[in-house]
């Protein structure tokens, strides 16, 4: 079996994460509803713009990650 892409396994976290948003913001009686409804799709479209990213970029990791050089 192909080993999937990087790029491909966070687009299939994003979905996940998309799909448990509505699952939970369907429920009837679930408090915090709708809040925990904006933080997991939001982590879904984080998921979605690292995953167009690192598709863009030939799965390299390095371009989701800020890092800052030695200010000594």
């Amino acid at each position: 079996m192909a080993r999937k892409s990087r790029s491909n396994a966070i687009l299939d976290k994003a979905v996940q994460a998309a799909l448990s948003a509505i699952e939970l913001y369907n429920k009837p009686s679930f408090l915090y509803r709708e809040e925990s409804f904006s933080i997991l799709m939001t982590n879904a479209w984080e998921l979605l713009l690292k995953a167009k990213l690192i598709s863009q970029n030939k799965n390299n990791l390095n371009i989701i990650y800020a890092t800052e050089k030695n200010k000594l």
